[in-house]
């Protein structure tokens, strides 16, 4: 017995090792996935991706992709989810290089126009646009958890403007929403018509989120 007690930080540690490979392998695997995924998104014109195409340029096997993934719309999602985490950081990046308030709000909406801009962001979105409906009515929740981390960039331009006195009305949770729906709308159509929205259209949107914050008053983010 007292053989087996003395055994059993070493058995614990053969087993975290083991644990620790497949983790590991596990995330390599995943990553291989998404950034294979992203490839095939850039430099192919279809939006509906095949698993045959993406699971090649990953170099991996049918098997190793049904370990992580259920099916591909549960890939998408998580390329999607990926793929607004880091829209997200480029938008933090644009904000944090403006003064607080009504400019980020500029910044944010500029940014997100700056997606259907960019041949490669565009051409990695279009597939998503399409099927966003689909991806929304199987994933609700990872959908909206997703969509939040953008809208909340909206939401502290909206809070630091308050606090600077540069709108006077206290901003709400719906005021980002609205202004989320304002840009993305647009911003989509244009992805998915694979068109490019026009300075003035861009300003537009900014102009027309910025008067209804102020009141119809001169646009403070200018």
């Amino acid at each position: 017995m007292a053989a087996r007690r003395d055994s059993q930080p070493l058995v614990k540690r053969a087993i975290d090792r083991a644990l620790e490979k497949r983790t590991a392998s596990a995330t390599e695997d995943v990553e291989r996935i998404i950034e294979a995924t992203y490839r095939v998104l850039a430099t192919s014109d279809t939006v509906d991706p095949g698993m045959r195409e993406i699971l090649r340029e990953a170099g991996l096997s049918t098997q190793a992709f049904y370990r992580h993934f259920k099916s591909k719309d549960e890939l998408l999602l998580v390329v999607l989810d990926d793929g607004r985490i880091r829209l997200a950081e480029y938008l933090r990046h644009r904000m944090d290089k403006v003064p607080p308030g009504l400019p980020r709000l500029r910044a944010w909406i500029e940014g997100m126009f700056a997606q259907a801009s960019d041949p490669v962001a565009s051409a990695r979105t279009r597939p998503f646009i399409v099927n966003i409906y689909r991806l929304m009515d199987q994933y609700p929740d990872e959908h909206k958890r997703s969509i939040n981390a953008l809208v909340e960039l909206v939401d502290e331009a909206l809070a630091e403007a308050f606090a600077t006195q540069q709108i006077i009305r206290k901003p709400t949770p719906a005021d980002a929403t609205s202004i989320y729906h304002l840009t993305v709308s647009p911003m989509e159509t244009h992805i998915a018509l694979s068109t490019k929205p026009t300075r003035a259209e861009v300003a537009a949107v900014v102009d027309f989120a910025t008067r209804a914050l102020v009141g119809g008053g001169t646009s403070a983010a200018r």
